[in-house]
Formats: C-alpha cells, structure tokens, sequence
C-alpha cells in the first residue's frame, strides 16, 4: 500500500477515537435507598431479603463493572439481580438483591455489618463506528448492609438447630431436650420424634378382640393415640363374645353380661338367698372357728358373684366382703354354702368340712371384685349383731341375733329350723335354736349340711 495512504488513514482513525473530555458528563444515578438491613432474623422462610436500586438518569450509558460483599459476616449473604459489567442504559433501572443464604447450619448467631460495593462508570460510544471506548469514568459506592442472625430465638439457653445447635424448636422456649413430651403433634424434647408413647399425657387403650368397643384391662398399651384392635374404654369380662360387656342388657342365662360382677342381678329376688346358721362363738379361740352358711332357697342356680356379705355389731362401722368373681360360688336349688372365716383353721380341726369361701383373712387368694374387697380380716362374727345379704344394692336376707338372750353358750351354732327357711321366718327369733350336731370334738353344729328340727333343742 501507498506509504501515504497509510499515513491517511492512521490520521482518520486516531480523528474517530478522540473525546473531548471537557465535554463529559458526570455520572448521573440514583440510589432508591442508601442501606440494606435485613432486620433481626433467625430463620424465617423465606429468608429476609433487600434491595438497592441504581436508575440511570444521565445520557449516557453506565457499566456496572465490579460488585462485592466485604466484612464480617459476608459468608452468610447471597448477592444476586446484577452481575459484573452490566450495562444500564439511559433512564433505565436494575436492582441489586441481598438475601441470607440459606446455609443456616453454618450460621454464628450475632450482629453484623456488610459493605456491598459497586464501581460504576459510564461508557462513550462512537456514532460512526458503534465501538466501545475502553475509557470510562468511574465511580465506587458501599452500600451497609445490616442484619442479626439470632440461634437463640427463644432464649432457653440452647441455639437453634438450623444454627447447628440442639433447639429443634427455637421460637418456643417450652420445647428443649429437657422438657416433657406431650400428645400435642410436636416434638417437645426434641429427640426426633413426636407424640411417643411415654408422654405424660399418653392415654391406656385397651386391646378389644371381639370388637364390642370394650377392651381388658391386662392388654392395655399407652400411647397418644389408639393402635389397630385398641380402645379407650376397659371393663369387658369377657373379649370374646361381642354382646358381653358393659351396657349390655343382663338376660337370665347364668352370665355376666353387663360385666359389673353380678350375674342374672336382675332377675333374683329377696329370699331367694337365706341364712341358716351362725357360728358365733366356738369354743376355744373364735379366730379361725368361726363360719355362717346360706340356703338357696329358689328354682334357679344363683351366682353369688359379687354378693356382698356385711356384719354390724351395733358399736362400730360395719364391715363386709363381696364374694370375688374368681371363687365361682354358684348353689343350685336347695344347695348349702358354707362360709369361713379361716378355711385353713377351721379344716384343721373338722377336714371333712367343705368351705365354699373364706371371708376372714388378709388374703384368700381370689381378687377383689367391682363391687367390694374379697375378704377382710376385720370381718368376725358377734355374740350380738346383724348379718345382711346383698345383691346389687337390693337386701336378699338380714338376720339379727343375740346369742345369750336366745340362750345358746359357747361351742354351739345358732341353727334356723329347716321348716323355717325363708326370709320372713328366719326373723323369729323362736325358729333358731343351738346346733346339736358335734363336727369337731369340741364344736356343735351342722356347718354345709341340712339343719336337725329345733323341735325340743330350746
């Protein structure tokens, strides 16, 4: 080429790419706020965020060149909405956006103070060519940016466990790894779990086989809500038939139905039950000598299941036994049954005796039934007192006596005329006279068996 051309156009080229400084414009923008702060944050969702916007108010247009996140806690922060060497054009606006990061297990809970910082400048465009001038003239701006991590929100001492600590709640001071875990649907002690079944406020269920809403008290688990099979309410005697439970209508088939210890309660009536002699005073010691028997006087078998057997001397409380469920005391028509005080005592001085029950000791080997204790060693009969037979609230029979005004001494029953047993004719004291009979050496009597005619014993 033409040295001259060359030198033409070297000259036109360095003409293109000159500026008049002079003819400048300032960097003209606008910051909508001057600070970020993100306030007093622990871990909401979604996390704090804030803005600072740069409006370009000028001619010309402005380069973002460089952006930043500088000081203590900058780790923590996310920048986002702009990048290096963005450009803003004339009366445009972009917005920078700082948001913490979710990393919240990295968290250090405590105040802190960032600087974002932005380099501004503004660029000059050629006309003719479209190119760029790599001059620009620029500007740097910090933006503070405040905010608090706090890993204690709640202020039970322990920080949270998006913070790395071992508060799995931290905006509830109530839940921590020492508190009580409740049925409530949270995890109270923060042990991983919710509602387990040693909360303090778990319920018994009880295991219902035969689905009739009543389970047994022996199959019962605690927990806030009830396993497959389990129910809240107990009481059902027996979990294998459906229609045996409590609430259901008692019929007279020799069952407990309703399950309240009684059987067939409704269709027993008074005297159908009658006492027919007392031993009062045995010769010797009374401890252990002591018994009474009953009649059945009715049709039908009777259950004395839960039948309550109560003594009254006419001096202190009175005090009674109910016999238990598992003794399985039934008496057939016209059957005896012989009551104990002792069984053991008694039998060691008259084994061939049958004991139906034993009323008298601290513990006669059978559970106590719905309806009263199954023995009690306070219970002993007096020389002078009341004996009453009950059957769910309704007296079957009641008998008084008064051993020496009917005169009957020491080592002899009190024993009803047989032609007398019914429960108006056991009342007169005149249908009673001593046992006749000896069962044991010592002792007069006619304990299990059918009571000898009165006639000429008084």
């Amino acid at each position: 080429m033409n040295p001259s051309r060359l030198g033409a156009l070297a000259a036109l080229i360095a003409l293109a790419g000159c500026k008049d400084r002079s003819e400048t414009p300032a960097i003209e923008y606008l910051t909508v706020r001057d600070a970020i702060d993100l306030g007093a944050t622990a871990y909401d969702d979604p996390l704090p965020s804030g803005t600072w916007s740069l409006a370009n108010a000028g001619g010309l247009t402005l380069l973002v060149s460089t952006l930043g996140l500088e000081g203590e806690g900058a780790d923590y922060l996310d920048l986002s909405g702009v990048a290096d060497y963005t450009e803003v054009p004339p009366e445009d606006t972009v917005t920078f956006t700082v948001s913490l990061a979710d990393d919240r297990e990295a968290w250090d809970g405590g105040d802190y103070a960032v600087s974002l910082n932005v380099e501004i400048g503004a660029f000059y465009d050629d006309p003719r060519t479209w190119s760029r001038d790599p001059s620009w003239t620029a500007e740097e701006v910090a933006v503070p940016i405040t905010f608090s991590l706090l890993c204690d929100l709640d202020g039970d001492g322990l920080e949270a466990a998006d913070c790395g600590g071992e508060d799995c709640n931290d905006a509830d001071a109530g839940i921590a790894a020492w508190s009580e875990e409740v049925c409530d649907g949270t995890d109270n002690d923060c042990d991983g779990e919710v509602d387990e079944d040693d909360a303090v406020d778990a319920t018994s269920w009880y295991r219902d086989r035969d689905g009739d809403g009543y389970g047994v008290e022996d199959d019962a688990v605690t927990a806030c809500e009830p396993p497959s099979g389990y129910v809240a309410e107990a009481g059902d005697c027996d979990d294998a038939t459906v229609n045996v439970a409590p609430g259901t209508v008692e019929t007279d088939d020799g069952r407990d139905e309703d399950c309240d210890g009684l059987v067939d309660e409704t269709f027993v009536d008074v005297g159908d039950l009658v006492i027919t002699e007392l031993m009062v005073d045995p010769a010797g010691s009374d401890r252990g000598g002591e018994w009474f028997e009953v009649l059945n006087a009715s049709s039908r078998d009777l259950d004395l299941s839960g039948w309550l057997f109560e003594v009254d001397d006419g001096a202190a409380d009175p005090v009674a036994f109910a016999v238990s469920p598992d003794a399985g005391v039934v008496l057939a028509p016209g059957g005896i049954a012989l009551f104990c005080q002792d069984a053991d005592a008694l039998l060691a001085r008259a084994p061939q005796l049958d004991c139906a029950y034993a009323y008298g000791v601290a513990d006669n080997g059978f559970a106590d039934g719905p309806t009263g204790p199954a023995a009690d060693d306070g219970w002993v009969l007096p020389g002078s007192g009341t004996l009453t037979v009950d059957m769910d609230g309704s007296p079957i029979d009641t008998v008084s006596w008064d051993a020496e005004a009917w005169g009957v001494g020491e080592g002899a029953s009190l024993a009803l005329d047989p032609d007398a047993a019914d429960v108006a004719s056991n009342d007169d004291p005149a249908n009673w006279c001593a046992g006749a009979s000896a069962y044991d050496g010592e002792n007069l009597g006619s304990p299990g068996e059918a009571n000898p005619d009165c006639a000429g014993a008084r």
